[in-house]
């Protein structure tokens, strides 16, 4: 976020307070050790990943892809596509969502639009 808008402490508050719904987080747990959390909307049309954050730490031990994963097989019994935005300045996790069968659908100034839709 920093390399994309800078950082402006009061302004992130207030957008967590306002935008942030505790309830609709998971905590990621690997190896008993809280390693991040994970925010999925599930709406109508599609299962929109809202967030998931791995700790640099343990970030390519595969938490991150198991998880989407989980998300993608939800999506599947669902028969729904799976929608997300990724920064463009985070191309590592773009390369991440590809690998996983995700296509870029739009982008905007600072981030790519993408998604997975199940076969049927």
């Amino acid at each position: 976020m920093r390399r994309t808008w800078g950082w402006d402490e009061t302004f992130q508050r207030d957008l967590h307070a306002k935008e942030y719904d505790p309830g609709a987080i998971r905590i990621i747990s690997y190896l008993d050790t809280e390693v991040g959390w994970l925010e999925v909307e599930k709406r109508t049309d599609a299962l929109y990943l809202a967030g998931i954050y791995v700790l640099p730490e343990y970030q390519g031990d595969g938490v991150g892809s198991a998880l989407i994963m989980e998300i993608m097989n939800e999506a599947s019994e669902r028969q729904l596509p799976v929608a997300l935005q990724v920064l463009k300045v985070n191309p590592r996790a773009q390369a991440l969502y590809e690998k996983l069968g995700f296509a870029v659908t739009g982008e905007t100034e600072t981030s790519y639009s993408m998604s997975w839709s199940p076969r049927r």
